[in-house]
């Protein structure tokens, strides 16, 4: 028999080359309910609870809002929020939680009084009905973390506050907060959540040694209405009449 040749050893294969370092990260935008930048797609749907805000919460919540906002509130107002329980007393609380990990991506928070005690201008109609004392819905802070936004969930805890006051406070005409009159971002947002700019408040917000201008917004809610404006009586008295 003949010899065959030994078998060669196969050669090595080349080892891959290592990926690019990914580039670096855009900051982020931290004042706004919405941001004009597009984060990372996230489903929102397949990991979020709402629950209330529990006093374990209490260094998330402060983090975020000093993160969110550029007002800075006192120690009483954090430790208010995060007690509210269930009964939401004195202040409506709703989270947005990671069911994994329990991290908070998005809250609101909201004080339910009267309009006498609500201290602020005309919010409702003097011609809106109602069989008790007319309240309202002033929204403290509303804010979601970037990798969350624009995915609607902002808006989510929005309509959970909206449900809460159809459920539980029919006498709650509007819902109402201030945003500062130079972000657009969440001014196109509440617009899109069907909010009505109602009045522009000169020197409302102060920080950064500097006072800013804030827009009052509303939203209404079983039966109310706005304030009726010249522009309104005009539309009706000069509107088209159908003798059909």
């Amino acid at each position: 028999m003949e010899a065959r040749a030994p078998l060669a050893e196969p050669e090595p294969e080349p080892e891959p080359e290592p990926p690019p370092p990914p580039p670096p990260l855009r900051p982020l935008p931290t004042e706004m309910v919405e941001s004009d930048v597009v984060p990372v797609a996230v489903s929102v749907e397949a990991d979020i609870l709402f629950r209330v805000l529990q006093p374990g919460d209490l260094a998330q919540v402060r983090a975020l809002h000093e993160d969110w906002f550029p007002v800075r509130y006192e120690d009483a107002f954090y430790e208010r929020v995060v007690n509210c329980g269930e009964q939401h007393a004195p202040y409506y609380t709703m989270a947005a939680v990671l069911g994994t990990s329990g991290e908070i991506v998005g809250l609101i928070t909201a004080s339910i009084a009267t309009e006498k005690e609500s201290e602020e201008g005309e919010i409702l109609s003097s011609m809106t009905l109602s069989l008790s004392e007319r309240r309202l819905a002033y929204i403290l802070t509303l804010g979601v973390i970037p990798l969350y936004r624009r995915n609607g969930l902002a808006r989510q805890l929005l309509e959970q506050l909206h449900l809460y006051i159809e459920a539980h406070e029919r006498s709650c005409q509007a819902l109402y907060l201030h945003c500062l009159s130079t972000n657009r971002p969440a001014l196109r947002f509440y617009a899109d959540a069907d909010f009505e700019q109602l009045e522009l408040k000169r020197g409302f917000y102060v920080f950064n040694d500097a006072k800013h201008d804030a827009m009052t917004l509303a939203r209404y809610v079983n039966g109310g209405r706005r304030p009726w404006r010249l522009g309104d009586v005009k539309s009706v008295l000069w509107a088209p009449v159908n003798w059909v």
